[in-house]
């Protein structure tokens, strides 16, 4: 892979809580001083994030799958990567992929490569829909429209942004973007724009597959776009996605997207134990070395960065133990990145980098504390899975009352449960919408204030979005925290069983509906006490909970047809109530007439 110092190797500026897709995007200087060019990070380890393609530098265990990308990348100008949640697909292409091709990776490519880093994203609403913001379509036009020259006034540029996604709709238009915008790239004085690789990543393709985005008109647009690429590229274009592998069944629903990822997939595989040493040790050395050579504060900075050997044989344990689990990856950065973190805080009086990673470290990695370490490296304890459990719930419980409170009520708008395979996807929620879970007159600044104490910045647990100025969303930085922390994961449990209860009303709605509204098909006494157990009729009087909700059933064919009862379900239940009062009120009058005739 490319050091840190070779051509190309830069990338924008970047705040520590950023992940790929939040980046700013510009096109890179295809020549410069080794100096200028690198871009030291805060840590050696991420967290719960993926890579950025400035930490290609401790990237480590990835080389040879960087290499394997390249080939068919260049046989093909697309390549598809594949594998589970947590197998380190985005890392292997922001950080990995990315840096290589700017290092001549491609043979007569260059080293001047324009990379725009994208996803979908979901819960477009039928109004952006409509109006066609926020649609997969729309948000790769603005970040491309990022690596292109200002025309002069906002209204020019966003009228080119209306124009970009315009021409992106259209057959072929990769192709389009290429030929019509290369002349405004923002490239620096030198290099022949003419000369420029555009790099399309688009990160978490699934997302084109997600049930509030599957059915949206530019959805399948992006999708047919790719599969134009594959069939007719562009020469200075290349695609590369990176896909779930439980979703390779969503892609049978496209003609020729099969053909596409058939002919160049790549199957993401597992570290071995020496790859799992190499990704735990070196990244703080290589760290230490660039601070050395930038002359940060030498005089605080220690000969090496060592790793007590019981600490190392212990993640590697502990990830082999877990190594069925998709997110034993992320979940390995993140104890790393707490050890890290403890590490540095114990030396911080006389050092800026820790000398020694200790078995005392991992103990307070583990737990969260270090007033409860001891008993923290049991051997029964993972502590990969113990790390973001722990410090996950310790972010919550730093909180108020009232604070908790109202993270508790944001938890369910952050992630889904499949009710067919009860697998977990992670949701971006809107952070308008979130910011009146708070309270009247509580804005996106006071949400922002709320989930900062902890969940942003460090290892990055949430993902704050704010891209598009018009629509802020939050999500989580990686699944592997629904699945990790349990107070989130039974809290997305909870709503999902509550749609699950929803469900069954609009489906005994509908069945009402079909008999011609007979009494037999309404409510029974115990129904409507699990209605009102799960508060359903406040769902129902929220609007936009209403909208969202009824929307959901239109997107799978288990629900077929039950979104059409919105605007019957509210006399159902009215109706449903009635004739339990009267049952009631019966068997009252019954009641007494038997204590009258006695």
């Amino acid at each position: 892979m490319s050091g840190a110092g070779e051509p190309g190797a830069q990338m924008p500026s970047q705040t520590p809580d950023q992940t790929p897709d939040q980046a700013p995007t510009q096109a890179p200087q295809p020549t410069s001083s080794a100096s200028s060019l690198t871009r030291i990070p805060r840590a050696p380890f991420p967290g719960l994030r993926p890579f950025l393609p400035y930490e290609e530098i401790l990237l480590f265990g990835r080389e040879r799958q960087v290499r394997e990308v390249i080939a068919k990348l260049q046989e093909t100008q697309f390549v598809a990567v594949i594998g589970g949640s947590g197998s380190g697909k985005s890392s292997l292409v922001l950080a990995g992929v990315v840096p290589e091709l700017r290092s001549f990776g491609i043979p007569g490519a260059g080293d001047f490569w324009v990379p725009m880093i994208c996803t979908p994203g979901t819960n477009a609403t039928l109004a952006d829909e409509e109006k066609r913001l926020n649609t997969p379509i729309t948000r790769l036009a603005r970040k491309f429209a990022a690596l292109l020259r200002s025309r002069g006034s906002q209204a020019q540029d966003d009228a080119r942004l209306e124009e970009i996604a315009a021409r992106l709709r259209e057959e072929l238009g990769f192709a389009h973007l290429v030929d019509l915008y290369t002349a405004e790239l923002a490239a620096p004085p030198g290099p022949d724009p003419a000369d420029a690789r555009f790099l399309f990543v688009i990160d978490q393709f699934e997302e084109l597959f997600h049930p509030t985005t599957r059915h949206g008109k530019d959805a399948n647009l992006l999708v047919e776009r790719v599969i134009d690429h594959f069939f007719s590229p562009h020469p200075r274009c290349y695609i590369v996605l990176t896909m779930r592998s439980e979703h390779l069944n969503d892609c049978a629903g496209f003609l020729e997207l099969p053909d596409a990822i058939n002919k160049s997939s790549y199957l993401v595989r597992r570290l071995d134990d020496n790859e799992l040493k190499d990704a735990i040790t070196k990244p703080p050395r290589r760290l230490l070395r660039l601070k050395k050579l930038a002359d940060e504060g030498a005089a605080r900075l220690p000969a090496d960065v060592e790793f007590d050997a019981s600490v190392i044989n212990r993640l590697v344990r502990d990830a082999r133990r877990v190594s069925d689990d998709p997110d034993h990856l992320p979940l390995l950065q993140h104890a790393l990145a707490r050890t890290w973190q403890a590490a540095s805080l114990r030396v911080a009086e006389h050092l800026d980098l820790p000398d020694r990673l200790t078995l005392d470290d991992l103990r307070v990695a583990a737990c969260g504390s270090s007033d409860e370490a001891q008993a923290a490296l049991a051997d029964g304890v993972n502590v990969l899975r113990a790390s973001v459990e722990h410090w996950a719930e310790a972010a919550y419980l730093r909180h108020t009352t009232k604070e908790r409170e109202q993270l508790t009520l944001l938890m369910p708008r952050l992630g889904v449960r499949d009710p067919n395979t009860g697998m977990y996807s992670q949701q971006r929620a809107q952070v308008a919408e979130c910011a009146g879970l708070l309270g009247p007159g509580k804005t996106a600044d006071d949400l922002k204030k709320l989930v900062a104490n902890g969940f942003l910045g460090e290892v990055n647990y949430l993902y704050w979005d704010d891209d598009d100025p018009r629509r802020i969303t939050l999500k989580v930085s990686h699944e592997s925290l629904i699945r990790g922390w349990a107070r989130l994961r039974g809290a997305i449990d909870a709503q999902a069983e509550r749609f699950e209860e929803f469900v069954g009303v609009v489906r005994k709605c509908d069945k009402w509906h079909r008999a011609r509204r007979g009494d037999s098909q309404l409510l029974v006494e115990n129904e409507l006490q699990r209605f009102d157990h799960e508060k359903l009729d406040v769902l129902l009087a929220d609007p936009k909970q209403r909208q969202a909700w009824f929307a959901r059933l239109g997107t799978s064919a288990a629900y077929e047809g039950l979104s059409k009862q919105d605007g019957a379900v509210d006399e159902f239940v009215r109706l449903s109530r009635l004739r339990v009062q009267r049952s009631k009120d019966l068997e009252s009058r019954r009641k007494r007439n038997r204590k009258f005739l006695s």
